[in-house]
């Protein structure tokens, strides 16, 4: 609760710089452990789940080899575009859904400071991505 009452009294890009240290210890810690020693991750995007969802999902399937009947596949995405939000909802789990979105709520010199602090991490992800 006290965690949340600090967040409420920031501004959204005060508060993601003040999380910004947590979050990248995080996807290090997730590079080190991932991508570091195995060769063979399935890494994909948040912008490719939530746009090409169809695409996303064959990939998964097909790189893990798991084979599912029509009518399973259908019913994912299904559900997928059942729970695709329409609208933003700030008080739900899943909000708006669209890549790129913090563009419209950051500040520019806060992007420019996120994009150089997790460079590395970026990096990282992306070289095992290509």
């Amino acid at each position: 609760m006290q965690k949340r009452e600090t967040a409420r009294a920031l501004t959204i890009d005060e508060q993601v710089l003040t999380e910004a240290d947590r979050v990248y210890r995080i996807f290090d810690t997730y590079r080190k452990m991932l991508l570091d020693p195995y060769q063979h991750v399935f890494l994909t995007s948040y912008k490719k789940m939530t746009s090409d969802y169809e695409s996303w999902l064959r990939g998964i399937l097909d790189t893990w080899e798991l084979d599912i009947s029509q009518e399973l596949f259908q019913t994912l995405l299904e559900e997928n575009r059942r729970l695709k939000p329409t609208r933003e909802d700030v008080h739900s789990h899943i909000r708006k859904g669209e890549p790129g979105d913090y563009q419209d709520k950051l500040q520019p010199e806060t992007i420019d400071i996120l994009n150089e602090k997790f460079a590395p991490i970026l990096a990282a992800f992306k070289a095992a991505w290509d």
